[in-house]
C-alpha cells in the first residue's frame, strides 16, 4: 500500500487550528508515510509575539521546513486562496479557515478564481458548496469544519475549560471574540469602556484573531491582568474556549458562526462603519444571519443585553436551521471525511492550471536597499506562483551576501539570477527568455508594490486578451492616481491600492502616452520582440502607442530626486555628517519603508544621543522582523539593540525561532544568548529514536561520574512511527528505569548543554550548546560527504566524529569544531571490559560454540534482508554454531515477526529483540558477521573480526548512492557476497580461518578513534565541557 507524505503550508497562524485535527488525524493513518510541517512566513505566524505557539509546532514530531518544495510531497494542505503559493508541491487541498464571506469567500468576486487552483476545495457544509458549485470549476465537498471536530465530538467542553483556567463551574463563561478590521470590529469602540463589565458573577475570556493590531492586544492584555475574572488567551485555536463557554460576544467574526452551532446565544455588535469596509456586501452571509444573534450597536446597549442572555435569548430554533445549513458534520468527523476526499483527488491524474508570474528587477550596490524590500514585497505580497529573476549589474560583497541569502531562502516558485557580462549584453531579453510565467513584469528599484499585485495583473491580460503590454496606476508626470480614485485624507498606500482592486476587478484598462518606458510594466511572455533587443523593441511601441493601464494595479513611485538622495546616502553614508545623515534619515523613515535606512538610523540613535522618535522605533520592529531571513545580519545587530530592551527583547525571540525555521539551512539552532554555565550546569541527553540509546547511555554515565554535581535529564521525543522517531513502552522503560527526569518538551528544562546522537535541531532549538555525537560510521549518501543533510551539521556548537577520516570530510563541508573521539557506545568493547566470556555469562550461552551475527542495515535497497529472509539460517555450517539476528531499530514489523518465527523451526537462531538496543555485547561475542551496509560492519571489523558483506543488486537505485562513500570504498575489509549461497560459502571460509583480510581491517585505524583506548567518553566529554566554558 503506497505511503503518502503529507504537507502542512501554515501561512497563518490562524490556519494551524483547521490543520492541527486533520494532523492528529493522519498521524496514525496507515495511509501516510511522513507528515512536513511548512512555515514560510514568520510574521503571519507570530503575529502578536506569539513565540509559544511556533515553538509547539516543532514538537510534534514532524519534518519542519520552510520552503514548501524542500520535500517532494503527495499533497499539501492550505488554509486560504493562495495555492499559487504551493505550485508543484502535489496535489492541493485548501480546507479553508472560516465561514463567513468578508467580501472574499463563498461569494463571486475578482478573488473567486483562486479557489480554482486547486485541485479539491473542502467546505464547512452545503450552504458554502452549493454557493461555489455554480461558480468554480474545482471540486467542491462538503467536510465539515476540521478545527471544530473536538468541539462536536464533546472533547472541548465546559468541564475541561473550567480545568484549564481553574474556573468555578457555577459562575456563567463569556467569550469575547471580535475580528480585527477597524470598520468592522468592536475592539476598537469597546475598548474605553471593556473593564465596566468585570463582576465577580460571571467570567469573560478575551480570544483575538491573529491579526489584530498590537497596541489593542496589549491594552486588552492589562485589562486582564488587572481584573481577575477576565482571561486573555494567546492561543491560536479558538476551539477550546468555544466547547466550554456559555455565551459570545463577536461582530463580523467566524467566530459567531461556529459557537451558535452548539446552540449558545451570540451577542452581535454592529459597527457603525460597516458599510466602509471595502468587503461589504449586504447579501453575505455575515450580514443575512444576524438574526441569529442578539444586535447591539454601542457598548451601553451591550451592558443592557448581556444580563438577559445571560439567562436564554429564545433563539434555539433560528441557531439549529442556520447550523444545520452551515455545517455538513457535526459528529465530530470533519477530519477523516477531509482525508477521505483527499485520498479519492489522488487517484486522479490531473493538475488544475496555476498562472506562473516572472518579476525581473536590476541590482547595483547603491539600490541594494530598494531592492531588498522589494523582494520581500514580491515574495509575500503575491499569490500566483511567482518567479524571480534578478539581475546583477556588478559584483559586490554586500550584494553577493545578499544574493546568498535570498537562494538559501525564498518563497519564490523559482529563483534565477542573471549576472551581466558586458554593457551591451541585453539582459532584459534574456531575462524574458528563460522566465517560465505567463506574463512577465519589469519592475525598477523605486516602486513600491502592494498585496496581490500579481493576480489583478494576471486578471487584467486574462479579461482583456487583445493587449500585449501594460502598466500600473501611480503618481508621476504621465499620470495621476486621483482621476481614478479620491484618496482619503491620511489613507495609506496599501488601502488605496485594494481600493483599486475593488473597483476595478481586475478588468477595467485605461491608456495614456508616455514617452519613455514605465517604471513597471508587463507584457505577455509570448510575444516576438524585434531587433533582439528588448528594451528598443518597448520604446519603439511606446513611441507609435499609449501602453494600456491596468486600473486594479496601483503602485508607488519614489520621486526620481528623492531615489537619487537615497542612493547616495546609503552608497555613501559613513562619509556624510551625522547630524546631515539622521535628518535625512528621519525624513525617509516617514515618507517610505525601507528597513536598510531605519537600521542605519538606529545605529546613528544609538551612537549620536538623539532624540528617539517612538514610532520610528514601533516600525522599526516591523522592519527587522521584514528581514528575519537575514539571519546573520539580524544578529550582528543585537550588541546595538541591547540599549533598547523593548526592541531586543523581540528580536533575541525572532532570532531563535528564525533558527528553528531554518533548521535546514546553514545557521546554528543552538542559543548563543543563553546564560553562561553556572558552578552546577544544566546538562540533558535528547534521545530521538531507539538507536540513541546504546549511543548516548555510556556517555551519560561516565558524565555523571565525572560531574556528579551537575543536573541532568534526558530529553525523549514523542512516539513518531511515521518519521522512524520516538519509542515503544518497552524501549521507553529502558530510559526511565535509569530514574533522571524526563522531559518530552526539552526546551523546558533549559539545559546549557545538549548532547545528541542525530540531526534532530528543530527539536532541540534553543537547548543551549548542542553536541553531536552521532551514531554510525557509514555515509549511506548523507553523511561525511557534501550533501545538505551533512551540512546540516553546520548547527551544532561541536561536532564529535567516529574517526580521523570523518574529522577531515567534514572539516571541508562546515566550519564547526569537528573533533575525532571515536564511538561512546565501543568503549567497553575496546576498554576490554566487554568479553565474549561476560555475553556468554550474561546470556547463559555456550563458550565453546561459534556465533555468527547478522547484523542487516533496514532499508530495502541497501539490505540483505529482501534476499535471504528467513533461509538466513541455511547460512549456520553444522549444530555447534549459533546464529544471532540483529536488526536495526528502524527494520519493519514485518522482518522482525518474520525472524522471531524462524527462532521457533531452528534452534541454533537467536533474535535479539527491542530491548537489546546495544548490539556490542553481540560484537563482543560472534566470531563472523553477515552484514551489508550497517555501520555494525566496521565496528566488527575494528576488532579484527572477519565479515562477510551482501552487495544488493538494487543499491544503485538507493537515491543517495554514492560508491565514494565509506561503505564502498573499504567493502575490501571482508568478503563481498551477492547471494545466499556465496554468503554460506564466504561464512565457512572465515569459520576455518577468520584472519583472512587482517590488514586490510586497518583501515578502522581511521575510522574509529577510541578503537585502541575505548576513551571516545571521555574525548566527547572532555571537547563538551569547554564550549561550555
Amino acid at each position: 500500500m503506497k505511503k503518502y507524505t503529507v504537507q502542512f503550508y501554515v501561512y497563518k497562524n490562524v490556519h494551524w487550528p483547521m490543520f492541527q485535527e486533520i494532523f492528529n488525524f493522519l498521524k496514525t493513518s496507515e495511509d501516510v508515510g511522513e507528515i512536513i510541517i511548512c512555515l514560510p512566513d514568520l510574521p503571519n505566524l507570530i503575529g502578536n509575539q506569539n513565540y509559544d505557539f511556533v515553538l509547539s509546532l516543532f514538537n510534534l514530531g514532524a519534518r519542519v521546513v520552510s520552503d514548501p518544495r524542500a520535500v517532494k510531497v503527495d499533497v499539501t494542505f492550505i488554509a486560504d486562496a493562495i495555492a499559487g503559493k504551493t505550485k508543484g508541491c502535489g496535489k492541493v487541498v485548501n480546507v479553508g479557515h472560516g465561514t463567513i464571506s468578508k467580501g472574499y469567500y463563498f461569494t463571486e468576486s475578482v478573488w473567486t478564481e483562486r479557489e480554482n487552483w486547486v485541485d479539491l476545495l473542502c467546505v464547512p457544509g452545503n450552504f458554502a458548496k452549493d454557493k461555489f458549485s455554480k461558480i468554480l470549476k474545482t471540486k467542491v465537498i462538503a467536510t465539515g469544519m476540521p478545527k471544530l471536530d473536538p468541539v462536536f465530538s464533546g472533547k472541548f467542553n465546559r468541564k475541561k475549560l473550567c480545568e484549564k483556567l481553574n474556573l468555578t463551574p457555577s459562575k456563567k463563561i463569556i467569550l469575547y471574540a471580535p475580528t480585527f478590521n477597524i470598520n468592522l470590529s468592536s475592539l476598537y469602540n469597546f475598548a474605553e469602556h471593556f473593564e465596566e463589565l468585570h463582576s465577580e458573577d460571571y467570567y469573560i475570556i478575551l480570544k483575538f484573531h491573529g491579526s489584530t493590531p498590537p497596541d489593542m492586544v496589549n491594552y486588552y492584555k492589562n485589562l486582564a491582568d488587572k481584573h481577575k475574572n477576565f482571561f486573555f488567551i494567546n492561543d491560536p485555536n479558538l476551539s477550546p474556549y468555544t466547547g466550554g463557554a456559555d455565551i459570545m460576544i463577536s461582530d463580523v467574526s467566524s467566530a459567531f458562526m461556529e459557537f451558535m452551532a452548539l446552540d449558545k446565544p451570540v451577542i452581535l455588535y454592529d459597527n457603525p462603519n460597516l458599510k466602509n469596509y471595502h468587503g461589504y456586501q449586504p447579501d453575505n452571509i455575515e450580514y443575512k444571519w444576524r438574526n441569529l444573534g442578539n444586535r447591539v450597536s454601542s457598548f451601553s446597549e451591550l451592558k443592557k443585553v448581556l444580563p438577559h442572555v445571560l439567562g436564554g435569548d429564545g433563539k434555539s430554533e433560528i441557531r439549529k436551521r442556520y447550523a444545520s445549513e452551515l455545517f455538513s458534520d457535526m459528529s465530530g468527523s470533519a477530519s477523516k471525511n477531509v482525508w477521505e476526499a483527499t485520498l479519492d483527488v489522488l487517484q486522479e491524474d490531473k493538475y488544475p492550471h496555476t498562472p506562473i508570474i516572472t518579476m525581473v528587477i536590476t541590482i547595483d550596490k547603491s539600490t541594494l536597499f530598494a531592492v531588498r524590500n522589494n523582494i520581500f514585497n514580491f515574495q509575500f505580497y503575491s499569490v500566483t506562483a511567482l518567479e524571480l529573476i534578478l539581475i546583477k549589474e556588478e559584483e559586490s560583497k554586500k550584494i553577493n551576501d545578499f544574493t546568498d541569502n535570498i537562494k538559501e531562502f525564498n518563497q519564490f516558485y523559482k529563483i534565477k539570477i542573471i549576472e551581466k557580462e558586458d554593457s551591451s549584453e541585453d539582459v532584459f531579453l534574456r531575462a524574458k527568455n528563460i522566465a517560465e510565467g505567463d506574463y512577465i513584469i519589469f519592475a525598477q528599484p523605486n516602486i513600491i508594490l502592494f498585496k496581490n499585485f500579481d493576480y489583478v495583473i494576471y486578471k487584467t491580460f486574462k479579461n482583456n486578451p487583445q493587449i500585449d503590454y501594460l502598466t500600473g496606476v501611480t503618481d508621476n508626470e504621465y499620470i495621476n492616481s486621483q482621476k481614478y480614485i479620491q484618496r482619503k485624507e491620511d489613507e495609506k498606500n496599501s488601502r488605496h491600492a485594494y481600493n483599486f482592486i475593488w473597483k476595478y476587478g481586475g478588468k477595467d484598462i485605461d491608456a495614456i502616452k508616455t514617452e519613455t518606458i514605465p517604471y513597471l510594466f508587463a507584457l505577455k511572455k509570448d510575444i516576438k520582440i524585434k531587433e533582439n533587443n528588448l528594451l528598443k523593441h518597448v520604446s519603439y511601441y511606446l513611441r507609435k502607442n499609449k501602453i494600456p493601464v491596468a486600473l486594479s494595479l496601483f503602485y508607488q513611485y519614489v520621486p526620481k530626486r528623492d531615489f537619487e538622495t537615497m542612493k547616495t546616502l546609503f552608497s555613501k553614508y559613513s562619509e556624510i555628517d551625522i547630524k546631515e545623515r539622521v535628518a535625512l534619515n528621519e525624513y525617509i523613515a516617514k515618507e517610505y519603508f525601507y528597513p536598510d535606512f531605519l537600521e542605519l538610523l538606529l545605529q546613528d540613535y544609538m551612537n549620536g544621543n538623539f532624540v528617539r522618535d517612538n514610532e520610528l522605533l514601533r516600525v522599526l520592529i516591523n522592519s527587522l522582523q521584514m528581514r528575519y531571513y537575514d539571519f546573520k545580519y539580524k544578529k550582528s545587530l543585537l550588541p546595538l539593540l541591547k540599549k533598547i530592551p523593548q526592541i531586543y527583547d523581540f528580536i533575541e525571540k525572532d532570532i531563535k525561532i528564525t533558527e528553528m525555521l531554518r533548521s535546514g539551512n546553514k545557521l546554528t539552532a543552538s542559543s548563543e544568548f543563553s546564560a553562561k554555565p553556572k558552578k552546577s550546569a544544566k546538562i540533558m541527553f535528547y534521545f530521538f529514536k531507539n538507536v540513541h540509546i546504546p549511543v548516548l547511555l555510556p556517555i551519560y554515565k561516565k558524565y555523571k561520574e565525572l560531574y556528579p554535581k551537575d543536573e541532568i535529564s534526558f530529553g525523549v521525543m514523542s512516539y513518531a512511527p511515521q518519521i522512524r522517531a520516538g519509542f515503544l513502552p518497552e524501549e521507553l522503560d529502558i530510559i526511565k528505569n535509569i530514574g533522571e527526569n524526563i522531559y518530552f518538551e526539552p526546551q523546558a528544562f533549559k539545559p546549557d548543554l545538549t548532547f545528541i546522537a542525530d540531526s534532530v535541531y528543530p527539536w532541540v532549538a534553543g537547548c543551549g550548546k548542542l553536541v553531536h555525537v552521532g551514531h554510525g560510521i557509514l555515509s549511506k549518501g548523507q553523511y561525511y560527504t557534501n550533501t545538505e543533510i551533512a551540512r546540516r551539521e553546520q548547527q551544532a556548537d561541536l561536532v564529535c566524529v567516529p574517526g580521523a577520516y570523518h574529522r577531515d570530510l567534514m572539516r571541508k563541508i562546515i566550519a564547526k569544531p569537528v573533533t575525532a573521539t571515536g564511538m561512546a557506545k565501543l568503549d567497553k568493547l575496546f576498554s576490554g571490559e566487554l568479553t565474549k566470556e561476560k555475553v556468554c555469562r550474561k546470556y547463559g550461552l555456550p563458550f565453546e560454540k561459534k556465533y555468527i551475527l547478522f547484523a542487516p542495515t533496514f532499508n530495502d535497497e541497501l539490505s540483505a534482508i529482501p534476499f535471504v529472509r528467513d533461509k538466513i539460517n541455511e547460512a549456520i555450517p553444522d549444530k555447534d554454531t549459533f546464529l544471532i539476528i540483529k536488526l536495526h531499530g528502524s527494520a519493519k514489523q514485518e522482518y522482525r515477526d518474520m525472524y522471531k518465527n524462524l527462532v521457533k523451526k531452528d534452534s541454533r537462531v537467536i533474535y535479539a529483540d527491542r530491548e537489546e538496543t546495544d548490539i556490542t555485547p553481540f560484537l563482543a561475542l560472534c566470531d563472523v558477521m553477515i552484514s551489508d551496509v550497517s555501520s555494525a560492519m566496521m565496528e566488527f571489523a575494528a576488532l579484527d573480526k572477519p565479515v562477510v558483506i551482501f552487495n544488493n543488486p538494487r543499491r544503485f537505485s538507493y537515491p543517495n548512492y554514492n560508491p565514494e562513500d565509506i561503505e564502498y570504498k573499504f567493502r575490501n575489509i571482508g568478503i563481498e557476497t551477492s547471494s545466499l549461497e556465496e554468503i554460506k560459502r564466504a561464512v565457512k571460509i572465515y569459520l576455518l580461518k577468520s584472519d583472512i583480510h587482517h590488514e586490510n581491517r586497518k583501515v578502522t585505524d581511521l575510522l574509529i578513534a577510541n578503537k585502541y583506548n575505548g576513551d571516545a567518553s571521555v574525548k566527547i566529554i572532555k571537547a563538551a565541557r569547554k564550549i561550555l566554558k
